[in-house]
């Protein structure tokens, strides 16, 4: 657990009474406006509601009317641990929290590249007072998981590929300079550490069978460890999951648009794709997906499909893991629910553990 410790940091519980008024917000975007290309432009007023897309942090949509006439539509986003809603405060384990994680990364990295996602804006961080605030370009688009058009699922895995392509060479030295979770072994060990002993302290209403699977698993997991920490590092999203994907469609394009870097880390790259394709798909249509991800990796580094897909079932079976052992008393919304123990059950028959 030592290990563990020194790659993942401690949340900062300090909290802070009350709002950020509209005043400290126009006031934060004048000083960033005042170093950003858009010069001798002052906010003249500020429209603010929540956002419809807030999930664990409370999301702001921003219209910033300028001295110009023209207005900054943006999301304001509250990366304190105050600002946690209840549920994901429940839901979330501590370890993971880190409020200047995702906006290392948009200063840093996605910056940097013509990637699709959210320009950056600023950010405003105040340690002593715990307060990590991040501005960014409003977006709007529809999530991947409203979007029933299938080939914009296919175009999202063939960018996922991409995108862990064009970091695959750069990941050490981004992993300190934007606090990035490291997906080594200690870090698999823990979550199996959590599953089991959320069942060895579970109530009666637990199913045996489960809290058995669990322990036999448990016992054979050093396997998954041992080939999931030999795959190649790479920047990875953490929680690539259609409902954190804005799909934007043009006349001649799609833009593929993740948000919510909270938990971006270095790590195989399968993990996103397991994310991508978690969930009750049609085995042809799952299948599709991992095609289109294989098919965008440059043929002299790739292996076969198969040990490709073998590979890909041992970071499913782990991302199964992860969630039986996420939280105890939290349950998702019904329309998120999965049974990750019968998953991890399949998973674990498949690779003949």
């Amino acid at each position: 657990m030592g290990k563990l410790k020194a790659n993942i940091a401690k949340p900062v519980m300090r909290s802070i009474p009350g709002e950020i008024t509209t005043i400290s917000l126009t006031a934060l975007l004048n000083g960033i406006l005042a170093e950003s290309p858009v010069e001798n432009q002052l906010i003249q007023s500020l429209q603010r509601r929540v956002s419809d897309y807030s999930s664990s942090f409370q999301i702001e949509e921003l219209d910033a009317s300028l001295t110009n006439h023209l207005t900054l539509k943006l999301m304001f986003k509250d990366l304190s641990w105050r600002s946690l809603l209840d549920d994901a405060r429940r839901a979330r384990p501590e370890f993971l929290y880190d409020p200047r994680r995702e906006i290392l990364v948009y200063q840093n990295i996605l910056s940097k590249e013509n990637l699709g996602t959210a320009a950056y804006f600023g950010s405003h961080i105040d340690a002593d007072h715990g307060q990590y605030l991040l501005f960014l370009e409003r977006v709007n688009a529809p999530k991947l998981c409203h979007t029933g058009d299938f080939s914009i699922w296919e175009k999202t895995a063939q960018w996922l590929s991409e995108f862990h392509l064009t970091f695959q060479s750069r990941i050490d030295t981004m992993i300190p300079r934007c606090r990035l979770l490291n997906f080594d072994a200690a870090y698999y060990r823990v979550w199996m550490h959590r599953a089991k002993s959320f069942y060895r302290q579970a109530n009666a209403k637990t199913c045996r069978e489960s809290r058995d699977f669990v322990n036999w698993l448990s016992v054979r997991y050093e396997q998954v460890v041992e080939r999931l920490s030999a795959l190649p590092h790479t920047m990875i999203h953490g929680e690539f999951y259609a409902s954190n994907i804005l799909a934007e469609r043009s006349a001649n394009s799609v833009r593929i648009c993740p948000v919510d870097w909270e938990l971006a880390s270095s790590g195989p790259g399968l993990f996103d794709l397991a994310a991508l394709v978690a969930g009750s798909w049609k085995e042809p249509d799952r299948l599709k997906l991992i095609t289109a991800y294989y098919n965008a990796i440059p043929s002299h580094s790739r292996t076969s499909f198969d040990e490709f897909c073998h590979l890909l079932n041992f970071a499913r079976l782990h991302l199964a893991v992860q969630y039986i052992g996420w939280a105890t008393e939290w349950s998702p919304p019904s329309d998120q629910q999965f049974d990750w123990i019968k998953e991890a059950q399949t998973l674990s028959a498949t690779l003949n553990l």
